[in-house]
């Protein structure tokens, strides 16, 4: 998950010292844990959109079942 890209920034590898590439390591998973973050609050907000249209198609299912059933008792 963490790319190898993101050190070639600063100094190569080889030349940091053990904070400098902690520090690194830190910036990419926090930059990792937002994007995540960010999707799973669309992922969230989509969840909310599906379940709002399920409860309208399944209220009109309902009224059209109730529907056929007045129409088979006249």
């Amino acid at each position: 998950m963490i790319e190898k890209h993101a050190f070639s920034k600063a100094k190569p590898i080889e030349q940091m010292t053990e904070v400098e590439i902690l520090k690194n390591h830190h910036n990419e998973l926090t930059n990792i844990l937002q994007k995540e973050h960010a999707e799973k609050e669309n992922m969230c907000k989509t969840i909310s959109q599906l379940e709002g249209e399920l409860k309208k198609k399944e209220a009109e299912l309902s009224i059209m079942e109730k529907k056929q059933t007045n129409n088979k008792d006249e």
